[in-house]
């Protein structure tokens, strides 16, 4: 800390006197020759990533297309499940319909054939002075 604010001391009083030396112009040119160094390897990096980006577009399109078709599936899946459901109950209805219509019939067919076996009653003619 105390070298820091020595060297700025310096390089402040050198450019009031115009006087520098020549390791503060080497150290000056190292550190820029450093940020520069610095500069192009992140401007690389910085195209590299751009370069990067339709690769990386098409990977975003295919995991889309991925989770749509795991939505789709899932969809299908419970529309299949409620159509089997559904066909399930309309049948179970439809024979408890049968069974119920066949038990009303058969009933009205017994009783029918019971009324059969009795003997019928004479009418009695109607008396027109009544």
């Amino acid at each position: 800390m105390v070298a820091d604010s020595t060297a700025s001391k310096t390089s402040t009083n050198n450019a009031i006197d115009g006087s520098t030396s020549a390791a503060e112009v080497k150290a000056t040119s190292n550190a820029l020759r450093g940020g520069l160094a610095d500069l192009l390897s992140t401007k690389d990096e910085v195209v590299a990533e751009v370069m990067k980006a339709p690769k990386r577009r098409v990977d975003n399109v295919i995991t889309h297309l991925y989770d749509s078709v795991c939505v789709l599936r899932m969809h299908t899946r419970i529309c299949q499940d409620l159509r089997q459901r559904y066909n399930r109950h309309y049948w179970d209805c439809k024979y408890q319909e049968l069974g119920l219509t066949t038990g009303c019939v058969g009933l009205t067919t017994a009783i029918g054939m019971q009324d059969m076996r009795k003997p019928s009653r004479q009418l009695r003619p109607l008396d027109p002075g009544r």
